[in-house]
């Protein structure tokens, strides 16, 4: 199994993958980990291991930062602004949305902090539930900017290591279990400090 996974993402195979990325600017840098608040369906953990992979660890580093917290922040707005407009009704109704609402002034700056810190908590409904309920701009900004520092910092230096991490399997393993035990936590923290509530 190791043997097949190490000639599908040979060095030269993820190289060129890396180079193709590379070559779309950095404003794509920024671009894709911006959309992502906004389609949390795409691979935001992706997007920032190929920019430090493609620009280097800090300057993938910066650009997935700056993408992820602007489009966190606008989104926040949007629906501060907007979200009790017919066109928001459907989101506003989200199960999720209401529950996590009833937890999020009393929780505040550091339960933000934490969740978007999670790779598998959806940071769309978190920016959703502060934008609805209003929570203070300051403390959405501050909480967001620390905790999305903390996840792209982590899969940053992932990213950056991914062509020796590729060809070594003792290194996909652990990056298997780094990733495994990251969402066990997330979905812990989840189910402890939100659904108890």
């Amino acid at each position: 199994m190791f043997h097949e996974l190490q000639q599908i993402l040979s060095l030269d195979n993820l190289q060129i993958l890396i180079d193709t990325y590379g070559k779309l600017g950095p404003l794509s840098g920024m671009i894709l980990p911006f959309t992502e608040a906004f389609l949390p369906f795409l691979p935001l953990t992706a997007f920032m291991m190929a920019n430090a992979a493609a620009y280097g660890l800090v300057g993938g580093f910066v650009l997935s930062y700056i993408g992820c917290v602007a489009g966190a922040w606008v989104l926040y707005w949007v629906f501060r602004y907007f979200g009790d407009k017919p066109f928001f009704k459907k989101y506003c109704e989200h199960e999720n949305v209401k529950r996590y609402g009833t937890w999020l002034n009393n929780k505040g700056l550091w339960i933000v902090t934490i969740l978007c810190m999670i790779p598998v908590f959806p940071n769309f409904i978190i920016t959703v539930v502060a934008g609805l309920n209003k929570m203070s701009f300051k403390m959405f900004a501050l909480a967001s900017s620390i905790g999305i520092f903390g996840l792209t910092l982590i899969f940053s230096f992932i990213g950056d290591d991914i062509l020796e991490i590729a060809t070594n399997p003792s290194k996909i393993i652990l990056m298997i279990v780094v990733l495994i035990t990251i969402s066990g936590i997330g979905k812990l923290v989840e189910r402890n400090l939100i659904i108890s509530n």
